[in-house]
């Protein structure tokens, strides 16, 4: 941290609260307005850090819940209770764990018998859903009474959204926890666990005389976990993948820590978190857009219901999308595929080269130009090629853009079946970074083209909307 500011440690960049860039180190005066950071909303309670995430980026859906003021039966000072971190905080990262396991853990009595080493076996006297969370009250009856309603030891436990639950005390032990996991990809997740321990009378610091407390209370939540993904319950929890992005919002929690060098996980959101879109500055800073169109011909014969699935919305968004980088200053470049009559120079070593080899794509045919409302403009530039799949092997495609510049590709057209894959990977692999617009690419079925978005192109890159890309282009 350089005052307010979040500094890259590479190359010194610094980044405001609002994401913008504040300041680069080889031109002071001159940062870069046109770039900027996704931010995620965060909160800061007695010691951790929250940050909120949801798939799309929406704005928090519900407020953290207050650690200690959440319990009004419970009239305490937060400043009684010892600090969280590091004494009573632990950490486990990629655990194969679905973050439910939070919602599982706390009304699941059984456990505590087998896992915990438990002599006595808690009930659940009370549960309640109430707006976003779930409620629960358990008891530890008490072995030395005749009264088998009265208990030792109540947890009053509120679980926040997927993966999140505040519990306080209530007899024997007075304390309280949070317990937290976030899922970081798929089929796996991160685990927190922090407690606040009650001060000893008449001891004012923040640190404990005694880890030994600390230790144990951790060892309790390290044996559910190595329960868990030691496979002993596998066969029941299989089908309970950790989705890469789970849709449900949720408040991951980073107990006293507040730098990571852990990479967040890869999301579908908005494109901003691809990095500028413009250069503004002296061409120092080479890390420009752009936008890269598929094969934007008419089709015949069994391509046709390609074609009028493109139209259907594929086409219009595209057209939408190039007036609109043009004026944000994004190059756009079209590539477009043509064949000889005859065929020479052209693959025949897969099907697919067949299934097009009746359509007219001839070098000057209608087949093989632009789609009149899609350009060329002056700016634009045109490539062709002649044979495979996609065009960054194709064409001088990777030459074009290393030689404007270019980091950040925008990849729009047909097909996502194989051409914006192949177009995608391709990218990937020399270090560009790539947008999709799902609403501006085109394949068929469209389930198909669909889950080939959600399931491959979201590992690779940022899928986003037209809506969103145009607006952000604008505020550039």
């Amino acid at each position: 941290m350089v005052g307010d500011c979040v500094e890259c440690p590479f190359h010194g960049w610094r980044w405001g609260p609002d994401g913008t860039n504040r300041y680069i180190p080889y031109q002071p005066d001159r940062p870069s307005r046109a770039l900027r950071l996704r931010v995620f909303p965060v909160r800061e309670q007695y010691g951790c850090v929250f940050a909120w995430h949801q798939p799309d980026g929406e704005e928090p859906q519900w407020e953290l819940p207050d650690l200690f003021h959440k319990f009004r039966q419970f009239d305490t000072d937060p400043d009684a209770y010892y600090r969280p971190y590091p004494e009573f905080s632990s950490r486990a990262e990629h655990e194969a764990v679905h973050p439910q396991i939070v919602a599982e853990n706390g009304p699941d009595s059984a456990h505590f018998h087998y896992v915990h080493g438990a002599t006595v076996t808690p009930v659940c006297l009370n549960w309640e859903a109430v707006d976003e969370e779930w409620r629960f009250l358990t008891g530890w009856p008490d072995v030395h009474s005749d009264d088998p309603n009265k208990m030792a030891l109540y947890i009053h436990s509120h679980f926040s959204g997927l993966g999140f639950a505040i519990s306080a005390f209530e007899g024997s032990s007075n304390h309280r926890l949070i317990f937290a996991c976030t899922p970081v990809e798929d089929g796996y997740s991160d685990m927190f666990y922090s407690i606040w321990w009650p001060r000893l009378p008449g001891d004012t610091s923040e640190v404990p005389p005694d880890e030994g407390a600390s230790r144990s209370s951790g060892s309790s939540w390290e044996r559910c976990g190595r329960t868990w993904t030691s496979g002993a319950i596998r066969n029941t929890s299989s089908s309970l993948r950790c989705p890469r992005s789970t849709r449900n919002p949720i408040w991951p929690c980073a107990s006293g820590r507040r730098n990571s060098t852990r990479r967040p996980p890869q999301t579908r959101s908005r494109p901003r978190e691809t990095g500028p879109r413009r250069d503004r500055g002296s061409g120092t800073h080479r890390n420009r857009h752009a936008g890269v169109s598929g094969r934007g011909r008419r089709t015949q014969r069994g391509l046709a219901v390609l074609a009028e699935e493109a139209r259907r919305e594929a086409v219009p968004n595209i057209g939408r999308l190039l007036p609109a980088g043009r004026d944000a200053g994004v190059t756009i470049v079209h590539c477009l595929i043509q064949r000889r009559p005859d065929g020479l120079g052209g693959n025949q070593n897969a099907k697919i080269f067949a299934i097009g080899s009746g359509v007219d794509i001839a070098p000057g045919s209608p087949g093989a130009s632009l789609l009149p409302e899609l350009g060329p403009a002056p700016t634009d530039v045109v490539l062709r090629r002649s044979h495979g799949i996609g065009p960054m092997g194709g064409t001088d495609l990777d030459a074009t853009l290393r030689n404007l510049g270019v980091s950040t590709i925008v990849a729009v057209g047909v097909s996502v079946r194989i051409a914006i894959t192949n177009l995608v990977m391709d990218a990937v692999n020399p270090a560009y970074r790539v947008v999709v617009p799902q609403d501006a690419v085109a394949g068929i079925p469209a389930d198909y083209a669909t889950a080939i978005i959600d399931n491959t192109l979201s590992l690779l890159a940022t899928v986003t909307t037209t809506d969103d890309l145009i607006e952000l282009w604008r505020q550039s």
